[in-house]
């Protein structure tokens, strides 16, 4: 069980690395939250939109 929570911390140890697009500095934890964030917002828009 020890060596599973060691691999499970490495890969999600790795979600939060970053790395560079065009400029923008960015992770994968960054992306998943701003999707959440976006999701969100989009039927909050859309709930108030109808």
């Amino acid at each position: 069980m020890e060596s599973f929570v060691e691999a499970m911390t490495v890969i999600l140890n790795g979600f939060n690395q970053p790395f560079t697009v065009y400029g923008f500095t960015l992770s994968w934890y960054d992306i998943w939250l701003w999707s959440i964030v976006g999701a969100i917002a989009a039927v909050f828009i859309g709930r108030m939109l109808s």
